[in-house]
Order: structure tokens, then C-alpha cells, then sequence
């Protein structure tokens, strides 16, 4: 069986939550909202803590502001130490992405956009909704892929989960499938042994999704409010819900004969694919290490890597130099129409069917 995969970076969910350059204002738009939530909870006996939340999400927002993503303002508190403020800092980014899942979009007119530089067009990214069903065969009532299919992905939303959920587990909690697809080093997520997800960066999650089956069913003040009030008391979750975020270095200063188990799952699909398809990852610096563990020569086929972003063309030539990809044996090709994730035709075998 032929063998897909696609590399994830923060572009594939454009639509749906901010990129790198308009995130700076999209958190301020939650600390504003934050903020007045958090004046209309008023927890008497916990006031302390509710006013660290501020605290602590204002010195967040002055962190992204003055530094080029979240992910560097991160990577210098790594490196000096500072692991309270990490661990606190996390929460309140779960919290950001808790709201950001949960925000009504509201445009009524070209009125409502000026000045506006994110604009959130669907609470999950309809192109990978969109993707998961043309992965599927034509078989009514049955979810049979036409190959296997991996996901190395360095995103935190819900798109990718959510959209998988709807066709595969439609039925369950989010508890119950998470529980079905975690494998038992927790570095994966997989179905049937055909459909894989390996979180490279952690990914996002909250503990008050445990009991629904669709994020449609989800009550967003009330929902906020409850993780506000979790973290006022302390709650073991919100903790567990934070850490879930896990950079790419932390993972590395933990183990530094490098065996990072992630890192191995991504070697290993890498190496049996067919095709890659890299859509809107740009490899940042802080991710080399690992993107030039499976991103290289001998894990590669021959074959084609395609480059799914507006600024393909740029970043094919970036790949080809810093990866040292030699054109007689990988072919790069760039595809700069981003309206729905590329799906290469040759997976797609007819015999199979």
C-alpha cells in the first residue's frame, strides 16, 4: 500500500487562527476579552489569583509583541531558567486557544474589516474537512483511505483532530477518543494502523471538551469561565491541559542522546512515503535540529515533495539549500494555490478500490 505525508505548519490553518504576523493582535483582542471576563466573575475568595491571570496574560502580550512569536519569547525563558513563568505562561496560552476555538465570527459588513489584519473566516479550517474526505474511498457507510496517511504536524488547534473525529468518531466524547487513539508512548495518534498523527510541538487540548462529542455543542462564556475558575482553584487539569504544549526543545534538553520517540515516528513515515506534502510550514530556525533528522537525503525516496504555501517558490529554495536536496533525486515542486490542501494523484490507486 502506498504510503502520504503531509507536514503541518501554522499557514494550513489560516483561515481559523492566526499566523505568525497577525497573532500579536489577535491576542490582544483576547486579553481584552479576558480581562472584562474576569471583572465579571469576581471570585471573592480566590481575587488574588484571578488578578495573576491578568497579570500574567498582560506580561504574555507584551512578550508577543516584543518578540517575532510566542514560540521565541518561549525559547528565552527556556533558556534562562525561568520554569514557573513557562508553566503559567502555557496556561494562559491554552486559555487564548480555548477562546480562539470558541470565537462567533461576526462580519456583517467590509465595514467590520478595516484596520482588521486576522480575519477568521470558520471556528475549524473547512479545508481539512475537506481533505479528509478526499482521502477516502467511495464506499457508502465505510472510511477506507486509499493509502496510508500520516500527519506531522507542529500546529496546537483542533483542525486536525476535529475533522478526523467527524468522519471517523463521530459518536464519541473527545475523552473517549483520545483515549482510543493515544498509542501507548503518547507520541501518536492512530487509527486502524493507516491514519497517523504525530504532534511534534504537543498539540492544544482542554479538559472541558472530555464529555462532548462536536465543538458545536460548546457554550463559550460558560466554558471560559470554567477554566478561569480552574485555575483559580488550582485544578490538576488546567495544569495537565497546559503541558500538553510541548516545544521542541524542551523535548530535546530532557533527552540529550536525542531519541526523542516523535522524532523516530517522524524518520520512520518519512522514509516509507510516497509522496510529502508540506503546506504552510516555513521551518523555522528554532525547529532545525528536527526537521534535519527527517528531512534529509537518506530518509527521503526518490520521488516529489510538494510545498503547499502563497510563498511556495520562496520556500522551495530555502528547503533545496539549508536541506542540501539535490534535484536528480528529489523533485520540489511548489504549489502556491492554497485553497484546498493538495492531494497528490498518484496515491490514489484505482485497482484498490
Amino acid at each position: 500500500m502506498k504510503e502520504l505525508t503531509y507536514i503541518l505548519g501554522a499557514g494550513a490553518s489560516y483561515q481559523s487562527m492566526p499566523v505568525v504576523k497577525t497573532f500579536a493582535e489577535r491576542f490582544t483582542d483576547f486579553q481584552d476579552y479576558l480581562t472584562v471576563l474576569i471583572e465579571e466573575i469576581k471570585l471573592k475568595d480566590t481575587s488574588n489569583k484571578t488578578d495573576a491571570i491578568i497579570r500574567w496574560g498582560k506580561e504574555l502580550e507584551i512578550g508577543i509583541r516584543t518578540h517575532q512569536s510566542f514560540d521565541t519569547f518561549f525559547k528565552k525563558k527556556f533558556h534562562l531558567g525561568k520554569t514557573t513563568e513557562i508553566v503559567n505562561y502555557k496556561k494562559i496560552i491554552n486559555l487564548y486557544f480555548l477562546w480562539e476555538h470558541l470565537h462567533e465570527i461576526k462580519i456583517d459588513s467590509h465595514e467590520d474589516l478595516k484596520g482588521i489584519s486576522f480575519v477568521k473566516t470558520t471556528q475549524i479550517d473547512k479545508r481539512y474537512d475537506a481533505l479528509i474526505a478526499s482521502l477516502l474511498k467511495p464506499k457508502a457507510g465505510k472510511t477506507e483511505l486509499f493509502c496510508k496517511v500520516n500527519f506531522l504536524s507542529w500546529n496546537y488547534d483542533l483542525n486536525l483532530l476535529s475533522s478526523i473525529k467527524q468522519y471517523f468518531n463521530p459518536l464519541e466524547t473527545y475523552s473517549e477518543l483520545l483515549q482510543e487513539l493515544q498509542d501507548k508512548s503518547r507520541a501518536e495518534w492512530l487509527i486502524n494502523d493507516i491514519l497517523s498523527v504525530v504532534n511534534m510541538n504537543g498539540h492544544f487540548y482542554s479538559h472541558l471538551f472530555d464529555q462532548k462529542k462536536d465543538l458545536e455543542e460548546l457554550d463559550k462564556e460558560l466554558l471560559l469561565k470554567e477554566a478561569v475558575q480552574a485555575w483559580a482553584r488550582n485544578l490538576l487539569e488546567l495544569q495537565t491541559d497546559a503541558t500538553r504544549i510541548r516545544f521542541a526543545w524542551e523535548g530535546m534538553s530532557e533527552n540529550p542522546n536525542n531519541n526523542l520517540k516523535h522524532v523516530e515516528l517522524a524518520v520512520q513515515k518519512i522514509k516509507r512515503s510516497d509522496a510529502i506534502v508540506i503546506i504552510g510550514y516555513t521551518f523555522p530556525l528554532y525547529n532545525r535540529l528536527i526537521d534535519l533528522q527527517y528531512i534529509n537525503l537518506p530518509s527521503l525516496r526518490k520521488g516529489v515533495v510538494y510545498i503547499q504555501d502563497p510563498d511556495a517558490n520562496i520556500i522551495t529554495t530555502r528547503v533545496r539549500e539549508e536541506f542540501s536536496l539535490i534535484d536528480t533525486y528529489v523533485t520540489i515542486k511548489p504549489i502556491t494555490d492554497c485553497n484546498s490542501f493538495y492531494v497528490p494523484r498518484n496515491i490514489v490507486d484505482i485497482q484498490n478500490l
